[in-house]
């Protein structure tokens, strides 16, 4: 009888011990299913962001261009300033000639 309470107390313990261990595996699989969702969360994300940093890169490609482009017609722009600037000075000088030797000059409509 004593030895019937023995084996009767060991298989009592090991259920015990085997449902402990049954719960901690189970929570450790849920553990696991979360950690992986979060895993594959964090993963498409980062390729999204990768994917955005791409776009972001060409249009900073584009705006450079656009950036260069736009700097040549502003040197173009200055340079036509100064050449219309040389033109009236130099239309200035003739009329000065002009006047000087009372020429007159019939100006354009």
């Amino acid at each position: 009888d004593n030895n019937n309470n023995f084996d009767e107390n060991i298989i009592k313990n090991s259920l015990l011990i085997f449902n402990q261990t049954s719960l901690r595996a189970e929570d450790e699989m849920k553990d696991f299913e979360t950690i992986s969702k979060e895993y594959s969360k964090l993963k498409l994300k980062i390729l999204e962001y990768q994917q955005e940093e791409k776009e972001w890169n060409e249009k900073k490609k584009e705006l450079q261009v656009i950036n260069k482009r736009c700097n040549n017609l502003m040197n173009m722009l200055e340079k036509l300033s100064d050449d219309k600037l040389q033109l009236t000075l130099q239309i200035e000088d003739l009329h000065t000639l002009l006047n000087k030797h009372n020429i007159k000059y019939n100006q354009p409509l």
